[in-house]
């Protein structure tokens, strides 16, 4: 693998390429959740920041590898220490438009919400700047303008991000989710689709179209959304619940065990995903585990006593083995 590619790789475990979360100001879709300021710091996560820092050591003059662990460090919490070395890399060279970029970010993530502003908007008019850094900038601008409720600004920004690159999933996302929450439902929708049809694997967008699916009863194209979604979050367990329970309501009694288990897997503590998941085991008949799993809702706090008393219901309209003759 190539040094660029490598280093794409591991932005992307660290959930680098999205840029500032959605929680920094943008509404989500009803039944969404917002995306925490940080990513967790798992030993993958580790091992792509020592490779991110080992490429920045390497490269001392070279802006953007500082500029890239020092967004790292940022992401990972590490905000403070993160924005000196993003302070180090503009000292490199103050007119690289990808370090603002990353210090708009970085400053985000901080809450310094004018300063991320200011430098996103440097980037985005920066003469050095490509139309895709561009346009990640304005992406950035219009989330920063929405989380400041100057909507009608924000909005600006993310058509203006569009136009520069239609392909940047982030803005066709926000601008869908802007348009929705405020009440332009159909073109809001039509933004989500399009976010989703660049970029498939946007989870973000399949949770959003989704939850509008399920508003308007499109039940199987929520379903499929929401299949897609779990699939590609496979360590989200509220992403899990909500897909298992869609396949629940489509009777594919398997899938939403399989779903379910996940679910469990991730967190032990979800009362709701263990009475869910005793409701698909007994669909299957098998009683014993249904009842195992409704005992554990129980305790947990749900009320289990319907999924109980249809356990108990089952199993004794069961027939009765009949003894053919010691057979």
């Amino acid at each position: 693998m190539s040094t660029r590619n490598s280093i794409v790789a591991l932005l992307t475990v660290l959930g680098f390429l999205a840029g500032i979360p959605a929680a920094h100001g943008e509404e989500p879709p009803p039944g969404t959740q917002r995306k925490p300021r940080f990513v967790q710091v798992t030993e993958e996560v580790k091992q792509a920041l020592a490779e991110l820092e080992k490429t920045a050591r390497e490269h001392p003059d070279d802006a953007e590898a500082q500029a890239r662990w020092g967004f790292a460090l940022a992401k990972s919490g590490k905000v403070e220490e993160g924005l000196a070395v993003l302070a180090e890399a503009a000292a490199i060279d103050p007119e690289d438009p990808r370090v603002m970029l990353y210090q708009a970010k970085a400053y985000s993530l901080a809450r310094r919400y004018d300063e991320a502003e200011e430098m996103a908007r440097r980037a985005a008019e920066s003469p050095l700047a490509s139309p895709k850094l561009a346009s990640e900038a304005w992406r950035v601008l219009g989330s920063l303008s929405w989380l400041a409720n100057r909507q009608p600004e924000a909005e600006r920004a993310f058509r203006r991000a569009i136009e520069l690159d239609p392909k940047n999933s982030g803005a066709l996302y926000n601008l869908g989710n802007l348009l929705y929450g405020r009440g332009r439902k159909g073109e809001g929708l039509s933004y989500i689709e399009k976010a989703i049809h660049r970029d498939p694997d946007n989870v973000r967008a399949l949770v959003a179209v989704a939850r509008i699916y399920e508003a308007m009863g499109r039940w199987e194209d929520a379903r499929q959304a929401w299949s897609r979604a779990a699939d590609l979050a496979t360590g989200d367990a509220n992403v899990q619940f909500v897909a298992g329970v869609a396949e629940l309501r489509a009777r594919n009694w398997e899938l939403a065990e399989k779903r379910l288990r996940r679910a469990v897997e991730i967190d032990p503590t979800d009362a709701n995903a263990h009475l869910a998941l005793a409701n698909a085991l007994l669909r299957q008949g098998r009683w014993d585990e249904a009842e195992t799993q409704a005992k554990l809702a129980e305790k947990l706090g749900a009320d289990a006593r319907k999924v109980l008393g249809a356990i108990d219901f089952e199993r004794r309209q069961a027939p009765t083995p009949v003894n053919r003759g010691g057979q």
